[in-house]
């Protein structure tokens, strides 16, 4: 369950706060910090993801694999990124 709809089940007696002119536009913010663990090399991303100027949801993980660069782990977690937000376009 993404931090969006478990915010939602938990607090079914509040909201997310919407301007009645607000442009909902979504925007997404990715990051990514490489070779995050000194232990086993592997990077960790985050992102967060807006719905007009509210916070929706947000993440922050491990990276599954190890980059060989900088960019590789900011690819990844632009990829992540996008592929969460295409999945929350479809509802």
């Amino acid at each position: 369950m993404t931090g969006f709809f478990y915010y939602l089940k938990l607090s079914q007696r509040k909201g997310i706060f919407f301007k009645k002119d607000d442009i909902l536009t979504l925007n997404i913010y990715t990051d990514a910090n490489y070779v995050g663990s000194i232990t086993n090399k592997k990077s960790t991303f985050r992102y967060c993801m807006f719905l007009g100027e509210s916070l929706v949801t947000w993440r922050s993980k491990k990276q599954d694999r190890v980059s060989r660069c900088s960019v590789g782990a900011e690819f990844l977690a632009h990829a992540q990124g996008v592929y969460e937000g295409l999945w929350m376009r479809s509802y």
